[in-house]
């Protein structure tokens, strides 16, 4: 017996307070919801519904199990939507060193299009004439080409903090394009 499915049967038969409905509405075929229902009930060793020629009510039992079944099958749906969001919007923050150059050049320009893509993602980008950190050269150039297919969207800011080197956070922003105070055209 598959429980999470005959939780979730049993809940849709309290609430429509049928079992064709129910089980029409979770595509089984009426014979298997019962059968479900009558194994559940055997599993458990309470029975859980009343049924009558025409209604189905839950017993005491029953709605005890009912408000639990709601509470797991809540908790269930909201750890898979999301560690699947996970797996489909990253997020968190990446710390990159670059040669100023570079982030002028290439990956200044694409960060609209990244936020775009990638709106709960963070940049901590640390700029200077650094030429001895590849792969987080590579690793930015990367994240440039990724974000190239996606239309513009967002913007960044700078904030220098000397003149060889600078430090430049960047989050998405709400409006089309870079702030003209920047200081990166």
């Amino acid at each position: 017996m598959d429980r999470l499915q005959a939780m979730r049967l049993f809940t849709r038969i309290v609430e429509l307070g049928s079992f064709s409905r129910a089980a029409e509405q979770l595509g089984l075929p009426r014979a298997s919801a019962t059968q479900i229902i009558q194994q559940l009930e055997a599993h458990l060793g309470v029975r859980l519904l009343a049924r009558t020629t025409r209604q189905v009510t839950p017993t005491v039992d029953g709605t005890g199990y009912y408000r639990r079944c709601l509470r797991i099958l809540a908790d269930l749906d909201d750890a898979e939507a999301e560690f699947s969001q996970a797996a489909h919007h990253p997020q968190g923050r990446i710390r990159i060193d670059l040669p100023d150059s570079f982030c002028r050049l290439l990956l200044i320009p694409a960060l609209p299009e990244f936020y775009a893509r990638y709106p709960l993602v963070r940049i901590d980008i640390s700029v200077g004439d650094h030429t001895d950190n590849v792969p987080a050269v590579a690793f930015a150039a990367g994240a440039v080409a990724a974000a190239r297919a996606v239309p513009p969207r967002g913007g960044h800011r700078r904030q220098r903090g000397g003149k060889d080197q600078g430090r430049q956070e960047t989050q998405g922003c709400s409006h089309h394009g870079s702030p003209p105070d920047c200081g990166l055209q």
